[in-house]
């Protein structure tokens, strides 16, 4: 892995000043590290924010490539960076700047394909903690994966969002305030869903509400329960992501954790779950706890 892969262009589709549809580069702010370039409007002091996240981003790549067996997304191979926007969201934050920055109000967290078929994140400025951050740059080395996959994003949303909060939480350092966690309510919310649950998949008629279309999220701590209280190997989790074939990701655990065994951990979970989520420490459960009041 090259840590800088040499001859790496920079070319933002986004941030448009004056209306051609055109990027204004000089309106923006940049800084680079690695495969990532970090991009702002300039009239913010967001250059703090953008060193945090390519420090970050940069670990989440290592980690990925060295330890995990992932690829780099496909911006690498045809020579471009894979371009990182920090923005000011309205759509779920109320912590606006009251200020329009140069990029699309309705963002959020997400990682996309922009219209030359590359993916590229973007990341609210209220919220660029490490969790986010590591969340997000998990899913860019998964994107080779499952960008083969799209028609079977049914089987797969919830394997790939619960997949990157658990990584994003697994890789927290000790000093770091973990923001994993906080929908886990959803899981005793609607005990009676099945775990491939999202609103890629819900029945038509389902309501559409936040304890339905966000509860992939927090099966995290099923990923969590998995390893920390049943010993699964945590590779187990990520070696699905070196696999070449279809796989189903519900079938994968099956088989990799032994159908008896799983039977018995997922019986073992949803009983915990049932006891205040016995199994989280008490540092998390302030954290669900908090925002299932909000």
């Amino acid at each position: 892995m090259d840590s800088e892969p040499p001859g790496l262009r920079i070319k933002p589709l986004f941030g448009d000043g004056d209306g051609d549809k055109i990027p204004d580069i000089e309106l923006m702010e940049v800084r680079t590290l690695g495969i990532f370039a970090v991009w702002w409007d300039k009239r913010f002091e967001w250059e703090s924010r953008a060193n945090f996240i390519l420090k970050t981003l940069y670990k989440v790549r290592e980690d990925c490539i060295k330890n995990l067996g992932m690829s780099d997304p496909k911006n690498v191979r045809l020579g471009f960076y894979l371009n990182v926007y920090i923005h000011d969201s309205d759509l779920y934050y109320s912590g606006s700047t009251k200020k329009d920055d140069l990029f699309p109000d309705k963002w959020y967290a997400m990682v996309k394909d922009n219209r030359m078929g590359l993916p590229y994140m973007t990341l609210p400025w209220q919220d660029t903690d490490g969790d986010l951050v590591r969340h997000e740059g998990f899913h860019v080395f998964q994107n080779e994966w499952y960008r083969k996959r799209t028609k079977q994003w049914h089987e797969l949303g919830w394997y790939i969002e619960a997949s990157a909060s658990w990584y994003a939480a697994d890789r927290a350092n000790q000093k770091e305030s973990v923001t994993s966690y906080e929908r886990v309510h959803f899981i005793t919310a609607n005990p009676h869903l099945a775990i491939w649950h999202t609103e890629h998949n819900k029945k038509i008629g389902d309501p559409n509400e936040k304890e339905l279309n966000q509860r992939q999220y927090a099966l995290e701590c099923y990923l969590f329960f998995l390893c920390e209280v049943c010993n699964v190997p945590k590779n187990i989790i990520t070696d699905i992501f070196k696999i070449k074939d279809k796989v189903n990701p519900a079938e994968y655990l099956f088989r990799k954790i032994g159908s008896q065994n799983l039977r018995e951990f997922f019986t073992y979970w949803a009983a915990c779950n049932t006891d205040d989520f016995s199994y989280l420490s008490n540092v998390q459960k302030k954290i669900y706890r908090y925002t299932k009041v909000e």
